[in-house]
């Protein structure tokens, strides 16, 4: 800073001339160098200094960083701060799944994309076509955990080794523009389980106007409430789902899913439970106003036999489930619009409306029948 405190003290001891046209010339560059000064000092260029810039820095850039294979990951606590992605942020390959690559956690803050922003996870070097079954332990992107009046804003999010961002025992965040793109990923069917968007052990999340294109599930709500979802474009996944994560208390509740739109998936709605998994409860949830089109197994997939296929049970509770105008087509043979296998006495309270799913070659199979719909 010595030549900003010389061009100050140039400033200041200035003769007055006949045009003062030059002691405005020379302030306006000295604000610009200072201000420029204070860009280049809290914008991230190494993991390592990242504390250090959290302590000093209320606004903290990260323009093109590539985090190497080894030596700390990035975790930004940002209490009160504001962080922009202004370049490309990737990931050289780390086949080791017990930390995120990228953590965001904190109270009060703001997180957004600048014009050149992405997030790149590098999923080529890590995707083999095996997903999670695969001896080769692919990390999760990002992963918003323990936050608090959390804002996000125009992310976009590429490549994701496997899950691209998680929502964990965070409450009062709001996530908007989200843009997930594992396109890439559909060249050889080598990308699986691709998982979007998820939710653990979270509550009062926000979600808006986000387009995701992957090969998992595009929304994932794996325990939590109050989360709610609104227009979402979903290409190329596994659905918009519900599943309880065998890690978390089960208990899902109040959340609603509004507008989302299902391009080529494999399933449109879908909630899953397993005979294996301790006790707990799906309930006030709603799908309103869904569209599916070119999906290719099943528009509305309810099942209590995941992971043990024939046997449903009724360890986990769906009470109160509403499902109002969904509509669109299936494609591919041996479809089926709607499939509910509820384990005995485990479904209740089940309002639907406006379904009308259209070319499934295979006719519905319910063994519980919602109110307001006739499943033959």
């Amino acid at each position: 800073m010595e030549d900003l405190d010389t061009s100050l003290y140039l400033v200041i001891h200035l003769k007055p001339t006949r045009n003062m046209y030059s002691l405005k010339l020379l302030f306006s560059i000295y604000i610009f160098a200072f201000a420029k000064a204070s860009v280049d000092d809290c914008t991230v260029t190494q993991v390592d200094e990242i504390a250090k810039l959290l302590e000093k820095c209320d606004d903290i850039q990260i323009g093109d960083l590539t985090v190497p294979a080894t030596g700390p990951l990035p975790v930004f606590n940002l209490n009160g701060k504001n962080l922009t992605i202004n370049g490309k942020l990737s990931f050289e390959p780390r086949y080791d799944d017990s930390q995120a690559l990228l953590t965001i956690t904190g109270r009060n803050f703001f997180v957004k994309n600048g014009p050149n922003g992405v997030i790149d996870g590098q999923g080529a070097l890590y995707w083999d076509g095996k997903g999670i079954l695969s001896d080769r332990r692919k990390p999760l992107l990002v992963n918003i955990d323990q936050a608090k009046k959390g804002h996000f804003q125009s992310l976009l999010i590429k490549n994701c080794p496997q899950t691209c961002a998680e929502v964990s025992r965070s409450n009062d965040i709001v996530i908007s523009g989200l843009n997930v793109d594992v396109s890439d990923g559909d060249k050889d069917g080598l990308a699986v389980d691709t998982h979007g968007l998820s939710f653990v052990n979270s509550s009062a999340i926000d979600v808006k106007n986000i387009r995701i294109i992957n090969q998992g599930a595009c929304l994932l709500v794996k325990q939590g409430d109050s989360i709610k979802v609104f227009s979402v474009q979903c290409i190329g996944s596994e659905g918009a789902i519900i599943r309880p994560d065998w890690t978390y208390a089960n208990h899902i509740g109040n959340i609603s899913f509004e507008y989302v739109f299902l391009t080529r998936t494999q399933a449109g709605i879908r909630i899953q439970t397993s005979p294996h998994q301790p006790s707990g409860v799906i309930k006030d949830v709603t799908f309103l106003t869904t569209q599916v089109a070119d999906t290719k197994f099943r528009g509305i997939d309810i099942t209590q036999d995941y992971g043990d296929e024939g046997h449903p049970a009724s360890n986990i509770k769906i009470t109160n489930l509403n499902i109002k105008s969904v509509t669109g087509y299936m494609t591919d043979k041996y479809v089926r619009a709607v499939y509910i296998n509820c384990g005995n006495g485990s479904c209740s309270d089940w309002h639907w409306s406006g379904v009308n799913i259209k070319k499934a070659q295979v006719e519905n199979s319910c063994n519980y029948i919602p109110k307001g719909f006739d499943c033959w």
